[in-house]
């Protein structure tokens, strides 16, 4: 083989190779022995079909193509390893010409590593910055930490807030209960305001095994006619029941032009913890 030119450019490099006719032949042979046992010529049997014949069917460099994938390790050590190349990836094919003699030109294209050249960074000096932490942002982040390694304990006193309770509860419409209104065994955190308005402080200063009897929840029914419209089997725990709803701010607004509107409220419904 022999590299006749290289023409660099920023980060790419054009290379032209010049592989000599034995070497191309090998490669040729090489994907012969591959494709033969797929071809068939009339009076041969499946992959038994001469070379010779093949070429002189097809054409006599049928096979360089293919022959040059065969020996491409071998012209990539040459072409870029041994002439002090840096390339990036795998060089791409953009020529190929094959001379009367049987050797093959090719053109490889490669992107190259970038030249870099480091100016004076011995001896520069870097102003340390000393962080700032109050102890408001460090008592933060420990009572995070805390929380989340934290283990739950069972308890012999009534619920407070930030207590996680677990009960059973279900939803009533004038007295029958309604489809989604019920649950087992729920977790509730206390004064999270992820379950609905007015409902978590009916549970504050309740006992394990008590049953709260039914209150109306006239912000309840206020709340769902302002816009809630799936049961409580769609909230979950740690969700904000304003989501994907109206805000807080908003529904307070439409609860004082209900107010004004209606002298009584269309219905109620209770909700009995236990």
């Amino acid at each position: 083989m022999n590299v006749k030119n290289i023409e660099k450019e920023s980060s790419k490099a054009k290379i032209t190779v010049e592989i000599e006719r034995d070497l191309m032949d090998s490669g040729a042979n090489q994907a012969y022995l591959k494709a033969r046992k797929d071809i068939q010529l009339p009076g041969f049997r499946k992959g038994k079909a001469p070379r010779k014949l093949i070429e002189s069917i097809y054409g006599a460099h049928v096979f360089y193509e293919d022959g040059l994938e065969e020996i491409f390790p071998q012209v990539y050590q040459f072409a870029v390893v041994e002439q002090e190349l840096k390339a990036v990836g795998r060089p791409s094919l953009t020529g190929m010409d094959i001379a009367e003699d049987g050797s093959v030109t090719i053109v490889l294209e490669t992107e190259l590593y970038p030249e870099v050249t480091l100016g004076q960074y011995r001896g520069l000096e870097v102003e340390k910055v000393e962080p700032s932490v109050t102890d408001e942002e460090v008592e933060a982040e420990l009572d995070r930490m805390a929380k989340n390694v934290a283990s739950r304990e069972t308890v012999e006193r009534p619920a407070a807030d930030g207590d996680t309770v677990n009960l059973d509860f279900e939803g009533f419409d004038n007295g029958v209960a309604f489809e989604g209104g019920k649950g087992e065994k729920f977790d509730l955190v206390l004064g999270s305001g992820s379950f609905i308005p007015g409902f978590e402080e009916q549970v504050v200063g309740m006992s394990a095994g008590e049953e709260q009897k039914p209150r109306t929840c006239r912000s309840l029914t206020r709340w769902r006619r302002c816009g809630r419209t799936s049961g409580p089997s769609s909230w979950s725990r740690g969700s904000n029941p304003s989501s994907g709803l109206l805000s807080r701010q908003r529904w307070r607004r439409r609860r004082r032009t209900q107010r004004r509107t209606f002298r009584k409220p269309l219905w109620k419904k209770s909700w009995t913890a236990r």
